[in-house]
């Protein structure tokens, strides 16, 4: 039985029944592809069919069972088998369009691509010979070559040896037997060979180093590794050559680095290196003679980077600046420690100096009422003011130690205050009045900030021998802010001071004075925008009236100062 293939079409001849049977893409089994351009048995008995894909005929099945449209190499997808054969060793040999030599392992199917990267002169090739002892024979345009299917050496012949300048016409190399000769056909000759021809390997130095040549105005010599260049000295020229005195007609390859791949130079003996990076190079130089046999030269350098894209640079201008950064932390806080520390002294040492100068205020006052009352043989009432006031002074006392108290706190201090100056002027009447908004113990505001507006009103309020006198207390919510309000129908502030100036000369109040300094402090220690303002009624209102108007502005979130 024999397998032929007839104008695309595939035919089994039977020698023995003298018929034929054809397989086109109508039959049954029915031919996997058209235009069928080369057949082979491969080592196993099937048979390969190669064309516009590659498909086997398995002699066991009958039957076509491997269809490969997809191969190795670069053009992987080139669907065009030209050239194909097979060896005794397991594996198909084929060409398709501009894609070197392939080999199909076929029990792994596995492609593997021999190409100008691996010594191929050429990445078209013209016909392959059949495989004898391992050897296959390969056309191009202008070289023969003899590849070994084991070691995957390569041999080239040129028309140094006799090869013609022009391509093959035929895909299929023809093998005599019985003469021992390959025959290869040409437009109008045929070149026949022996295909047991092996030269021996050429005798080579290995490859040598000339020049380097750097930013073309500088060179060394035979230049040895490890040359160091500057950041800005990085194009170089390397020129190379290969003493042979067979003229074995090398071509050459290099490659930058191990982990690039090989790129022809072809006889080109230089090479160009531009625009380098900072960095360590190493250059491969590959010389590949006509036997196949290669030369290797390894040459390194390096170009230094500039100093300021150096690591120790970054490492040096990072401490630097940590540094600088560190020191400068260490003198802000420092500093801000210190104006802290010195603001909070200053400030807590002025708020107890001022409650010191109010509280021996109200107390000298306070025991100038009794003193009056026992006087006067009011007995009964200075005892009962005087159990009055020192409970207060006792809330005093306890209240003079804290930043801020309840809004409720206040109140009832003012309340039992009140009730004390009742007792000492029983025409002096005091009304609290609280919007129903404000959480009374939740607000907090500092101690001892409205009892002396309201004995300045029962003090220095009075107009004579005329002891009445109302004061109304006012504690409303406007906006975030909490706004007490001290209202009397006394003489007024201006004629006050007046009769002070006349009694004492130049006088200015003391607890006026000390009020207003302590809520500049605490709005600068505590941040707050509390303000207090006084003024005449006679000059401020619409319809003119005695009395005096006090008017502080507090915020009303000071829960978290509480503690402080």
């Amino acid at each position: 039985m024999d397998v032929r293939y007839l104008n695309g079409i595939v035919a089994r001849y039977h020698v023995a029944s003298r018929t034929f049977t054809f397989f086109t893409k109508f039959t049954t089994p029915k031919l996997p592809f058209s235009q069928v351009k080369s057949i082979t048995y491969d080592s196993y008995g099937d048979v390969w069919i190669g064309g516009h894909s590659l498909a086997r005929w398995s002699s066991r099945n009958e039957n076509f069972d491997t269809l490969i449209s997809v191969y190795g190499g670069v053009n992987k997808y080139n669907d065009d088998i030209v050239a194909l054969t097979a060896d005794e060793n397991g594996s198909l040999w084929l060409h398709n369009a501009e894609n070197g030599l392939l080999e199909y392992r076929i029990q792994e199917k596995q492609f593997n691509s021999y190409a100008r990267h691996n010594g191929m002169p050429y990445e078209v090739l013209e016909s392959v010979s059949p495989v004898l002892n391992d050897i296959l024979w390969i056309s191009s345009s202008s070289n023969l070559i003899r590849f070994d299917t084991r070691t995957k050496k390569i041999f080239v012949y040129d028309h140094n040896d006799g090869f013609p300048d022009e391509a093959p016409k035929y895909r299929k190399m023809y093998y005599d037997a019985i003469g021992g000769r390959m025959y290869l056909l040409f437009n109008e000759s045929i070149l026949r060979f022996d295909p047991s021809l092996q030269l021996k390997s050429p005798v080579a130095d290995n490859i040598l180093l000339t020049e380097l040549r750097t930013n073309n105005n500088r060179s060394i010599y035979y230049p040895a590794d490890d040359h160091s260049f500057l950041y800005n000295q990085n194009n170089h020229s390397l020129y190379f050559t290969i003493i042979d005195y067979e003229n074995n007609d090398y071509k050459f390859d290099y490659r930058i680095n191990e982990t690039e791949k090989w790129a022809g130079l072809d006889k080109q003996r230089s090479l160009n290196l531009t625009s380098l990076s900072p960095g360590t190079y190493k250059v491969h130089l590959r010389a590949t003679g006509r036997s196949g046999d290669e030369k290797l030269k390894t040459f390194s350098f390096i170009i230094k980077p500039p100093f300021w894209n150096t690591v120790w640079f970054y490492v040096i201008a990072g401490i630097l600046l940590l540094s600088v950064i560190y020191l400068f932390y260490r003198a802000r806080i420092k500093t801000i420690r210190e104006r802290a520390n010195v603001d909070k002294l200053l400030a807590q040492t002025e708020l107890k100096a001022l409650h010191a100068q109010m509280n021996p205020h109200f107390i000298s006052n306070s025991l100038n009422s009794i003193r009056e009352m026992i006087l006067n043989d009011e007995n009964k009432q200075a005892s009962h003011f005087l159990t009055k006031f020192a409970h207060l002074i006792r809330i005093t006392l306890d209240q003079s130690s804290q930043s801020f108290i309840s809004l409720r706190n206040t109140i009832d201090y003012l309340n039992r205050y009140i009730e004390m100056e009742q007792i000492r002027n029983d025409q002096f009447v005091s009304n609290i009045y609280v919007d129903k908004e404000l959480n009374e113990d939740e607000i907090l505001l500092p101690p001892m900030l409205i009892q002396p507006f309201i004995e300045n009103s029962i003090w220095h309020g009075l107009d004579g021998e005329d002891k009445s006198i109302t004061v109304a207390i006012h504690f409303k919510k406007q906006d975030d802010k909490l706004v007490c309000i001290i209202d009397d129908n006394g003489i007024g502030i201006k004629q006050s001071l007046e009769m002070k100036k006349m009694v004492n000369g130049n006088h200015s109040s003391v607890a006026v004075f000390n009020i207003k300094q302590r809520i500049n402090l605490l709005n600068e220690k505590y941040d707050l925008r509390s303000s207090v303002t006084i003024e005449d009624k006679m000059s401020c209102t619409a319809f003119p009236e005695k009395g005096t108007r006090v008017i502080l502005n507090l915020p009303l979130q000071l829960n978290h100062l509480a503690d402080n």
